[in-house]
């Protein structure tokens, strides 16, 4: 992950993100004015490569919720404006949703976005590469969940994308 000017790093974890129908293994970044998700992928020549899977602004989160597991297997759930929901799987999640929730309380508001809010609308985002295609998902705009592009119907709650 790259900071920006200004950024801070606060914590990184590899994490296991629940995201549409298969989960993504990871490393979850936290900065003072960010998180960051990016997942792993593997190349062919040159073995596993991150991406940027999420990248939201600490402004844009609006609740954080740790749940216990079993075999610390925690979940952490991020909450931003309109419905978005990411989950994370990690054994330190109660650390990590104390870490956001003083971060975003500090979080300087981003010079050039908009409120906070306001959410940009679902992004498409490069989840899994097979031979040189991409495949392409899409956020549900209720739920967060990735579904296939061209999808009518949230494969998640049902909602229509």
């Amino acid at each position: 992950m790259i900071l920006q000017a200004g950024e801070q790093g606060i914590a990184s974890e590899q994490v296991l993100a629940v995201m549409g129908p298969s989960p993504q293994s990871g490393y979850l970044y936290l900065t003072n004015t960010r998180l960051v998700f990016e997942g792993l992928f593997s190349e062919p020549s040159i073995g596993l490569v991150p991406r940027t899977l999420l990248d939201l602004h600490l402004v844009q989160v609006t609740n954080v919720v740790a749940v216990a597991g079993k075999r610390n297997r925690n979940t952490l759930r991020v909450e931003a404006g309109r419905g978005y929901v990411y989950t994370f799987v990690m054994p330190d999640a109660h650390t990590w949703a104390n870490f956001i929730i003083r971060a975003r309380s500090k979080a300087p508001s981003p010079v050039s976005a908009a409120p906070a809010s306001s959410v940009p609308p679902p992004v498409i985002v490069n989840v899994q590469q097979a031979s040189s295609q991409p495949t392409v998902f899409l956020h549900c705009t209720h739920c967060g969940s990735l579904n296939a592009a061209g999808s009518v119907h949230c494969t998640s709650c049902g909602a229509t994308l």
